[in-house]
């Protein structure tokens, strides 16, 4: 493996003499100690530490790797039999290739769980057989990671991952993530707090949520928001009425108008999402093109949450008072 043999060791001075394959001698310090190299270090500490099962990427495993070499220095050096190996896969960063710290392509540990519990960290890895790729997307797919682990009538929910990701014991409260997304962000912009968080949550039907754990949640979402999240999922209440609001269609005026006399306080997501579609009957506007004029007259933007959640969860004398002064716009 090396041309360098060590030929001599000093423990008073603390160090070893060598000469290399080019015949050239010399002495360095091991002061503070050493370390072997690393295809010889590997089988060192399988004896060392009694390893009787080794895990390790797919590339210690490619013929002539550091595994194959491993297992003679365990046998014929260290006169231990080498351990039994479980060839794994790598970890893909999406749209970025195989997650690589030397080519910045990486997510730390660190970073994931200020974002998301450790326990669903754990979980999107155990989840999957060792041999199989992982490819980790940390936007709109990692709210349905969250909701598959917390729901245990999903179908996608590996359950016995579960038991071995179980590691903060953060009980599940029943509530989409995506849905505590949202919430978050306007208890954020409107400075509700938690306490408006809760009531939303009993008025869209969540009675007696874990309030730790929802504090907990809702920590990870604006986290999530912050870092990862798209841009079509970001909420920005519009202080005052955008500009945009005015080049609105007179129909889209004439629906939000319709809005604003129907919409009353403590209206739940379900009738206001009722009201948007019987526009379509008293008013003859579309449901999309109505979404649409709802985003821009609250957001500035053509996308948001969805519209009866979203609704239900702000101020209704805002939302009506917003609602008239676009229509008189």
């Amino acid at each position: 493996m090396t041309g360098t043999k060590v030929t001599g060791f000093d423990a008073k001075k603390q160090t070893v003499q060598y000469v290399n394959e080019d015949g050239y001698e010399g002495e360095v310090s091991m002061s503070g100690g050493g370390k072997l190299t690393w295809r010889l270090d590997w089988p060192a500490r399988w004896q060392i530490l009694g390893v009787t099962f080794e895990p390790f990427g797919k590339d210690h495993a490619t013929r002539g790797g550091s595994y194959d070499t491993g297992k003679r220095f365990a046998k014929e050096i260290f006169g231990y039999e080498p351990p039994h190996p479980a060839v794994y896969e790598w970890i893909s960063l999406k749209g970025g290739g195989d997650m690589s710290s030397s080519k910045g392509n990486v997510i730390s540990v660190a970073e994931m769980i200020d974002v998301v519990p450790p326990d669903v960290l754990k979980y999107s890895v155990m989840k999957v057989q060792p041999n199989k790729s992982i490819v980790f997307d940390p936007g709109l797919p990692l709210l349905n990671l969250i909701d598959e682990f917390d729901d245990p009538s999903s179908k996608q929910r590996n359950h016995r991952a579960v038991e071995l990701s179980s590691i903060s014991k953060l009980a599940p409260i029943g509530v989409p993530f995506k849905h505590i997304v949202v919430l978050a962000q306007i208890a954020r912009a409107t400075g509700g707090g938690i306490d408006s968080i809760v009531k939303n949550l009993e008025m869209e039907g969540y009675a007696n949520v874990d309030r730790a754990s929802l504090e907990r949640r809702v920590e990870y979402a604006l986290h999530w928001v912050d870092k990862f999240g798209p841009e079509e999922i970001k909420i920005t209440l519009q202080e005052k009425m955008p500009e945009e609001a005015k080049s609105l269609s007179v129909d889209q005026k004439k629906a939000l108008k319709y809005l604003a006399d129907k919409l009353s306080p403590n209206m739940g997501s379900k009738l206001i999402h009722e009201l948007i579609y019987q526009a379509k009957t008293d008013c003859g506007v579309e449901p999309q093109v109505l979404f649409e004029a709802i985003y821009v007259a609250l957001l500035s933007k053509k996308r948001g949450p969805r519209a009866g959640m979203f609704l239900a969860s702000l101020d209704a004398g805002f939302v009506k008072t917003r609602f008239n002064e676009v229509s008189a716009s």
